[in-house]
């Protein structure tokens, strides 16, 4: 039970997940109740917690070639801002420079429409030779651009993203070490 003072009929009010009923009842100053059949509603409350999963490619310009795999979870704070935690692999498939990478990221996602915007860092993390700047360890900066072209919002659907990662300590050299991602994630 949610009370609402003053002269204001617009509140929130936090549901369990899945489908509750919803009722208004209104009092006076005085304790009087009135309520109507008309005044309550089926309402659906959805979890702020959901399952991720990324496939793509990624694109080293000093040549490396990636396919990437990460999974993960989604928190909402709210219908247009959460925040993406994905862990993954992204073996090198071909190229000179590079090498495979285990990668964990931290994505702050805003939603509009059926876009999204992502920005954070990620991990890249590899057993190749650190004093060879396309094939060592770093902490990377994330921007990515994407759309749902599959499903609704709260229920399973699907995303084509773009993305684009580098080195913190490597953006002076982004034409070379700098990745470009294409992908597709399912929520």
């Amino acid at each position: 039970q949610k009370v609402v003072e003053g002269k204001s009929l617009t509140t929130e009010v936090a549901v369990p997940c899945g489908t509750n009923t919803l009722k208004v009842t209104v009092a006076d100053n005085k304790g009087l109740e009135a309520t109507s059949p008309a005044c309550a509603a089926q309402v659906t409350g959805v979890s702020r917690v959901r399952f991720i999963a990324d496939l793509g490619y990624y694109r080293q310009i000093d040549p490396s070639n990636y396919i990437f795999g990460r999974a993960g979870a989604e928190y909402k704070f709210t219908d247009q801002f959460s925040l993406l935690g994905l862990v993954g692999w992204a073996p090198e498939v071909h190229g000179k420079d590079g090498a495979s990478a285990f990668i964990a990221d931290l994505l702050a996602e805003y939603s509009f429409s059926r876009f999204f915007v992502d920005l954070g860092v990620g991990a890249w993390i590899t057993n190749g030779d650190d004093d060879l700047a396309g094939e060592d360890s770093q902490v990377d900066m994330i921007a990515g651009f994407g759309a749902r072209v599959y499903g609704e919002p709260e229920a399973f659907n699907a995303s084509l993203f773009v993305e684009v990662r580098s080195a913190f300590d490597e953006m002076d050299e982004f034409n070379d070490y700098g990745r470009f991602g294409l992908g597709v994630r399912f929520r």
